[in-house]
Order: C-alpha cells, then sequence, then structure tokens
C-alpha cells in the first residue's frame, strides 16, 4: 500500500476516533466517575497521539536536516567562487580571500556557512569588516556588475546579518 492512501486512512481513522471521543465526552460530561474506562480510553489515545505526532515532527526534521545537508554538498562543488585579486581596487584588493569565503550568492550556501563558522572565523570577519569599512563602504556606494562587487557586497551583508558589529570581546 502507497504511503500516501496509508496516511489518508490513518488521518480518517483519527478523526473519526476523535470525534467520536468529543462526543462521549461531552455526553457524560468527563466525569472520571460515571465511566472510568472510557475517561482512561480518551487519556490514552490522546497522549499516544500526542506521541506520535511528536515522533513524526522528529522525524520530518531529521528528513529535512539530511536533505538539507545533501543539497549543501552538491552546490558546495557546484558553486565556487574564483575571484581575481587583480579585479578589486588597490585598497582593499588583500580582501579577496575573505570575499571568496562570504561573497557566495547562495541561499543555502549562505545559511550553511552561517550556522557553521566557528566563532575564530567570525572574529576574523568582524576585525577585518571593521578595519577595512570605510573603503568598504566607498568602494560599495558605487555599484558595479561585477563578481568581485558582488562577493564584497555580500561579505558585509554577512557581517551585518550576523550582528558582527555588536560584539565586544570580554
Amino acid at each position: 500500500m502507497d504511503k500516501s492512501v496509508k496516511k489518508k486512512i490513518f488521518g480518517i481513522i483519527s478523526l473519526v476516533f476523535w470525534v467520536c471521543m468529543f462526543l462521549i465526552a461531552r455526553k457524560i460530561r468527563f466525569q472520571w466517575k460515571e465511566n472510568p474506562i472510557l475517561v482512561t480510553i480518551m487519556l490514552t489515545g490522546l497522549v499516544v497521539h500526542i506521541f506520535w505526532y511528536q515522533n513524526k515532527l522528529s522525524k520530518l526534521k531529521k528528513e529535512k536536516k539530511k536533505i538539507k545537508a545533501d543539497n549543501t554538498e552538491i552546490l558546495k562543488t557546484k558553486i565556487k567562487l574564483d575571484l581575481d585579486p587583480k579585479s578589486f581596487p588597490e585598497k582593499i584588493t588583500h580582501l579577496h580571500l575573505i570575499a571568496e569565503k562570504w561573497g557566495v550568492d547562495n541561499e543555502v550556501l549562505r545559511e550553511d556557512l552561517y550556522e557553521n563558522t566557528h566563532n575564530d572565523e567570525l572574529w576574523e570577519l568582524k576585525e577585518l569588516v571593521e578595519r577595512e569599512k570605510e573603503q568598504l563602504e566607498e568602494y560599495l556606494l558605487t555599484p558595479i556588475e561585477s563578481p568581485e562587487f558582488n562577493a564584497l557586497r555580500l561579505t558585509f551583508q554577512a557581517y551585518n546579518d550576523l550582528g558582527l558589529w555588536t560584539w565586544e570581546k570580554n
């Protein structure tokens, strides 16, 4: 039997069960003394349903995480920035390495980068951007259609998205 058919059947059975339980509970006003077996069955059914649903959600989260990890690995092999340091303005040529890492224009890869980057690398990004902030802002004020400009813009955006400007050393 197909999985989707099983899901539909289970959903219908659950719906019928809970509607019946509601009607019965309404009739006896959910009193333990009047019908302890029925109340026990209803409460047990509710608890089992809650646990089943939590289990289902955790499986879906694991599956989503696996799909994301697989797609991230595929994208990492396909999307690789190779920026020419000579294409950067003279004042900020040394930023090409950090722009290659943080200048990826793919939402999945950027999210993965944000989630999996070690704090030391984030501090490095923060310090570099803050040290070169004036030159970066000056360069980014005049939009140019080039991969280098886009990579630097995304690097600056990562600095802001991650809130690194709020970080302070203890």
